[in-house]
């Protein structure tokens, strides 16, 4: 039996919305619906991991997602022990460009990767001062698919950060492990950065050059028979 603030899915499952995809659902009336609709209802709905990034299609009670002890919302597999990591470790560029006060609903340093990422939010361009609205899941796609992130003037994240982290090893773990340090390190770029790395393959151990978002989509050009690789 359906008992309203007991076994809805806003009820069982907090933070339910940081995980529903709103180029899908409609914003203005799913906080209603979840309030009326039992846990086990068998209404699909569309969610996105705003950590992994990923999509998927289900009911309320789906398997990909569970509460932790304190209430928390984890996508299974993947962010269990990163949700609660702030913007500002894992993707300090974005920083820059984002809009502070009331032109967006949360400041920059209270985003974290479990914050829905489908909503629009506002940025403006550190370059040539467009400003956009953009959610950050496809603001990030953008970057990670044709380098920069503005429409207007093309620019891109193209100097060095300093910051008390490694972004890396929060977004891009596997790219972490075969990033190689020389003169700049790895608290000085995230994920978005355009700037020239140095990098080894896992499976040949050659040694190559190439900007962080191009290895988004590039991979060892000595495995690609781009390069050869000289042996000692």
């Amino acid at each position: 039996m359906f008992i309203k603030g007991e076994n809805s899915i806003s009820a069982r499952i907090p933070n339910f919305l940081r995980y529903i995809n709103f180029h899908y659902e409609n914003i203005e009336t799913i906080q209603e619906e979840i309030d009326n609709l039992s846990f086990s209802s068998k209404r699909l709905f569309h969610f996105k991991c705003p950590t992994c990034h990923v999509g998927w299609k289900d009911v309320a009670n789906t398997s990909k997602l569970i509460n932790k002890h304190n209430q928390e919302l984890v996508h299974v597999g993947c962010n269990e022990s990163i949700h609660f990591v702030p913007y500002t470790k894992a993707y300090p560029n974005l920083r820059k460009i984002y809009l502070p006060g009331e032109q967006n609903d949360v400041e920059f340093n209270d985003l974290k990767l479990n914050d829905n990422i489908t909503i629009p939010r506002n940025w403006k361009c550190d370059k040539c001062d467009n400003i956009f609205k953009l959610s950050i899941d496809r603001l990030i796609s953008r970057i990670k698919r044709d380098g920069f992130y503005c429409n207007n003037c093309k620019a891109t994240f193209d100097t060095v950060i300093k910051v008390k982290a490694t972004p890396l090893l929060h977004t891009d773990r596997n790219l972490f492990k075969q990033f190689i340090p020389t003169l700049v390190k790895s608290n000085m770029i995230d994920s978005l950065s355009d700037i020239l790395v140095r990098w080894q393959c896992f499976k040949c151990h050659g040694q190559y050059e190439c900007s962080v978002i191009k290895r988004h989509f590039e991979g060892c050009p000595y495995c690609d028979n781009k390069l050869m690789l000289k042996r000692v």
